[in-house]
């Protein structure tokens, strides 16, 4: 999660009561869920895109649409989180989690029980992204194709034989 979204999960998290529900996921660094509104609109503040830009990366006809979510008078629709997380550069899974737990407590807390020990990666997965962590590389990133055809090769040799 960038720095930026982090600052905002701040913004949005002082404005709530401490009596909250406290997040357990272990990914996420701010211990109480900001408020889905609150959140976005402490990113747009952040970032400095206009409504009327933001609206037209999310596919959404109004940027009087964009107020409406930044003020809590209308939800963020499902079908645009991911291009809202991606317009703003935050994780689209995260925002998911907010919007799910917010908008739906009973279907996040069924998503809660099903996945309470199952991470959305793998626990390989898991390992390779710890491997990548420990090798000391900061932010390291595919920049070109040939990176990724060298780290798809690495990753084809590690298949069971």
């Amino acid at each position: 999660m960038s720095a930026m979204a982090m600052d905002a999960g701040k913004v949005a998290a002082e404005k709530q009561d401490e009596q909250q529900t406290q997040y357990i996921g272990r990914k996420y660094s701010h211990k109480v869920k900001p408020l889905v509104h609150e959140y976005l609109a402490a990113l747009i503040n952040l970032t400095g895109i206009s409504q009327k830009d933001l609206a037209k990366a999310c596919g959404i006809k109004s940027q009087n649409v964009i107020s409406m979510i930044k003020s809590g008078a209308t939800r963020l629709p499902m079908a645009k989180i991911a291009p809202m997380a991606i317009a703003l550069d935050v994780e689209p899974f995260y925002l998911f989690t907010l919007c799910v737990a917010e908008y739906d407590p009973d279907l996040w807390a069924t998503f809660e029980t099903i996945f309470k020990h199952q991470p959305v990666l793998t626990a390989a997965e898991i390992e390779m992204i710890e491997v990548i962590r420990e090798s000391g590389v900061p932010n390291p990133k595919l920049r070109t194709e040939v990176d990724k055809k060298r780290l798809r090769e690495v990753v084809s040799s590690l298949k069971p034989s």
